[in-house]
């Protein structure tokens, strides 16, 4: 019996081999397609618009070019892949036409068939090999998959993870790469409590109360690991529930099957809030943070999965550079850069890029490109994005100047602005502190504490030490931090901002002295004097400025005369964009405000030196024949406005000035309207961390969620 199986199947063979050479070329067919589906080496996207743009106007590539809707069809990759993809579709259309074309020459069922021995083995020969031929080239062929990210992102005042998904493409012997102008957000959890909050409140039970005004011994409070541990376990797993759950609800029954297979990577990042707080204390935070992530059970089939290298605090640089990635992204200019590059054409990459200043709640970034030809001195940094890691080789040679400055977001310029200004003898009399910048007739506690303003119109301050908007300051430059002790510049900043560092405890380093009041004189020109000499061109550089003095800048009035740029440029920031639109409201301002000092400083002077009065249960400030309601956000506008306007004229200053300036929280079409993202570091994260194909390949695809499983158990 076995032999008689055998002689079939040498039979069957012999006639196939007949069939094959008879269908002449075909095995040589197969060959060339395997030869074209397996060239996809050109990484060129493909441009849906070729059109020009005008960059001055921050107008973005084309339309669509970073955010998608979620139903959207991918329809750019790489051009080959692209070529290749829809090759194989036509492969796979052909072979299942060709399945059922077999089955079409026999006749009805039970019939006899006229179609002899020899006819049908070479109609079927020919369809054996052109199926062969398909299958050989799908498996060449590149597959796109839909991959999810999580980025949690650890700001200096909440916590809030934001949910992205992408389209990756995998080829036969290459590193599967992310198609970068497909990453969308796909949805935000519930904001939590800030890193810097649970790092104290650690503190608080591990070294004990005062523990800012004394040095720490860090070797004694390794021992109480295992508490924090536990606490970040918890506040880590509500997070990730939250996240499997949003990715069970929104992607598409396809897009779960692959997220799945691949696993959630997870990138948490803390920027300002703790880049000044204990290094080992924040360190052992995020070791927590990575165990709590890898041994976290799968939530509704998603594993989350994370290293050292995703999830951890960003330096200033990487937050600014990640900012202007975003930017740039959602825009299609990089997109644009890396086909230019492709196609041989010659592009000043500083000419095509937009810059960046972002004012967040602990710090604000600057960041410009520079033409590569431009040699800074030799104190100062530049950032080269290909050689540093940011861009990969399909790009041009991009260079930038990428500076943080902590102290000037919005929550910590003011409690420095205050302690600063209430520290000077012309301001400081009998006890009250005459403050140019609130308009006349407003009135409180002296005191750096958030403030509120009730329904009644009642001005209230925060006196609560862990709410004052100093203490991040005043804990700096105290002898927990063990700079105060080792370098003399540390405490030479801290006594230049009014805080003296050694022999006192923290409340005592957050009040100001012999002040009990705070009165506005509503005095715009004094108030910008007054920002610029305290905050932006400070004689010393602010502290925990070490970064930005090694950059080469210890302030930010010192870059522009040094380094400029005319590409156009985008402000966000909440306490930069809300107060202008405040003036847009007043009619003080047009809506179509792009950054004129000249008509800021008639606006903000209009309204600043405007008094407040009290009508019933408001506190009013009446411009012409309109008016704006003090709150606990609008009675500090006129402190934002000649931030703003203090920084606007220092980049008129120098030799370049940018050719156009945007502000925005949000980065939009400016012709549609149409959103296209938020602005901030999270999307440029993202770029970044998937630039080097290699790294991202083999830490998403070949360790991601396998390797984690194994925590468990470690």
């Amino acid at each position: 019996m076995a032999g008689a199986r055998w002689f079939v199947v040498a039979v069957v063979f012999g006639l196939t081999c007949k069939l094959i050479k008879r269908n002449g070329g075909t095995v040589n067919a197969i060959s060339l397609k395997i030869k074209q589906h397996a060239s996809v080496e050109s990484t060129v996207l493909r441009p849906r618009d070729e059109s020009e743009v005008n960059v001055g106007s921050l107008d973005p590539v084309g339309e669509a070019e970073g955010q998608r809707r979620p139903d959207a069809e991918i329809r750019e990759v790489p051009e080959d892949v692209g070529r290749s993809l829809g090759d194989a579709q036509n492969l796979n259309s052909d072979a299942d036409s060709n399945s059922h074309e077999v089955g079409a020459e026999s006749g009805p069922q039970g019939a006899e068939t006229s179609v002899g021995f020899s006819e049908l083995g070479s109609k079927v020969g020919s369809r054996w090999s052109s199926n062969l031929e398909s299958r050989l080239a799908q498996e060449m062929s590149p597959h796109v998959a839909a991959q999810a990210v999580l980025l949690i992102d650890g700001g200096s005042s909440k916590t809030q993870p934001v949910m992205f998904k992408m389209q990756t493409v995998g080829r036969p012997g290459k590193p599967r790469a992310v198609l970068e102008e497909t990453i969308l957000m796909i949805g935000e959890g519930k904001k939590r409590q800030g890193v810097r909050e649970i790092l104290e409140t650690f503190l608080d039970g591990a070294a004990g109360p005062g523990w800012e005004s004394r040095p720490l011994e860090s070797d004694e409070l390794v021992d109480h690991f295992p508490a924090l541990e536990t606490q970040v376990a918890e506040f880590v797993g509500g997070m990730l529930e939250e996240a499997g759950k949003l990715l069970e609800q929104t992607l598409s029954q396809e897009e779960k099957k692959t997220a799945k297979l691949f696993g959630v990577p997870v990138l948490f990042n803390s920027t300002a809030g703790i880049r000044d707080f204990a290094a080992w204390c924040a360190s052992g935070f995020f070791v927590a943070v990575r165990r709590a992530v890898n041994v976290h059970p799968p939530v509704e089939g998603f594993k989350f999965y994370t290293d050292p290298e995703l999830t951890r605090t960003l330096s200033g640089e990487e937050e600014g550079v990640s900012a202007f990635l975003t930017a740039n992204h959602l825009l299609g200019y990089l997109r644009r850069l890396q086909r230019d590059a492709a196609n041989g054409v010659m592009t000043h990459a500083h000419e095509n890029l937009a810059g960046i200043v972002e004012v967040g709640g602990a710090s604000m970034q600057i960041v410009l490109p520079v033409p590569v030809t431009t040699l800074p001195p030799a104190s100062v940094h530049v950032v080269k994005m290909r050689e540093d890691g940011y861009l990969s080789g399909d790009y041009p040679p991009v260079n930038l100047l990428a500076i943080s400055y902590m102290q000037l977001g919005a929550n910590s310029a003011s409690g420095a602005f205050l302690k600063g200004l209430c520290s000077e003898p012309r301001r400081l009399r009998a006890g009250v502190c005459h403050n140019p910048c609130l308009h006349r007739n407003f009135e409180q506690d002296c005191s750096a504490g958030p403030v509120t303003i009730t329904p009644q119109g009642e001005v209230i301050v925060n006196k609560e030490l862990k709410k004052n908007r100093l203490k991040p300051l005043a804990t700096y430059c105290g002898e927990a931090n063990e700079d105060i002790a080792r370098r003399h510049t540390t405490r030479l900043t801290c006594r230049a901002a009014g805080i003296s560092p050694t022999g006192n405890s923290l409340r005592e380093r957050v009040e100001i002295p012999h002040c009990t009041r705070i009165v506005g004189t509503g005095d715009f020109g004094e108030c910008v004097r007054s920002v610029d000499n305290i905050l932006l061109n400070s004689a010393f550089a602010l502290p925990a400025n070490t970064e930005a003095e090694g950059i080469g800048f210890d302030t930010p009035g010192q870059i522009f005369s040094t380094l400029s740029s005319s590409a156009p440029l985008l402000v966000t920031g909440a306490s930069v964009v809300f107060p202008l639109k405040n003036l847009n409201r007043l009619g003080l301002l047009p809506e179509d405000y792009s950054g004129s000092t000249e008509q800021l400083e008639q606006a903000a002077v209009a309204f600043c030196n405007s008094p407040m009065h009290r009508e019933g249960n408001k506190l009013v400030v009446r411009v012409r024949d309109k008016e704006l309601v003090l709150d606990s956000f609008t009675y500090e506008d006129c402190l934002r406005l000649a931030f703003t306007y203090t920084l606007l004229s220092r980049l008129n200053n120098g030799k370049e000035k940018p050719m156009s300036v945007k502000f925005s929280t949000k980065i939009a079409d400016p012709v549609t309207g149409k959103e296209l993202g938020s602005a901030g570091w999270p999307i440029g994260r993202i770029v970044k961390e998937t630039q080097d194909r290699v790294s991202w390949s083999m830490r998403a695809y070949e360790n991601g969620a396998a390797f984690s499983y194994g925590f468990s158990e470690r």
